[in-house]
């Protein structure tokens, strides 16, 4: 059985499901409520996928995470009301942010040569969108951004200090000792 087929069989089933309940006013249709719950299913999907092929599949996670943090802000925005559009927009800095983080945490260990490339958009995504983000809802004074910077650095530096090295021990082949019982040029 082909699981990523069966997946987007699930998804699809569910979907007309879905839409064949609204047809029938069963339930109560509103696409503005409606339409940011597919960019989280799509998100999901990934998410589902990436896990299924056995984390194999790592390219899928930067845009998985993306339309997940965006589908929850329009989720919050259009459907609870909970955001303002006005106060939150930097959280479209924070989704690739968060894009990255995933790469960088989900990825296979096998794979570690993305680490730098990805930590630091990271960290430089994740500091400017937090920092507008926290800006827009607190009053947040940007002389704190400099302590918060470098203690996030100390705390990845110590993750960094846990991470198990691959070490690469090269042995070579050692002659055996020559005794008086070996010749040291044998005759064919």
């Amino acid at each position: 059985m082909n699981k990523q087929r069966f997946i987007w069989g699930l998804i699809f089933l569910g979907a007309g499901l879905l839409l064949l309940l609204f047809r029938l006013d069963i339930l109560e249709w509103n696409w503005t409520h409606f339409w940011p719950f597919i960019i989280v299913l799509v998100s999901v999907a990934m998410h589902v996928d990436f896990f299924l092929s056995y984390r194999r599949n790592v390219g899928i996670l930067f845009p998985a995470g993306v339309l997940l943090v965006y589908g929850g802000l329009f989720v919050a925005v259009n459907t609870f009301g909970v955001l303002k559009m006005d106060m939150a927009w930097p959280i479209f800095i924070l989704g690739p942010a968060f894009g990255f983080w995933e790469l960088f945490l989900l990825r296979p260990s096998y794979q570690s040569d993305i680490s730098g490339g990805v930590l630091v958009p990271a960290l430089i995504l994740t500091f400017v969108g937090g920092g507008l983000l926290l800006r827009n809802y607190y009053d947040f004074d940007w002389y704190l951004m400099l302590p918060i910077t470098i203690m996030t650095v100390g705390v990845v530096m110590l993750l960094y200090s846990y991470r198990k090295k691959k070490r690469i021990t090269v042995t070579t082949p050692v002659d055996p000792p020559i005794t008086p019982e070996t010749p040291n040029n044998p005759e064919p």
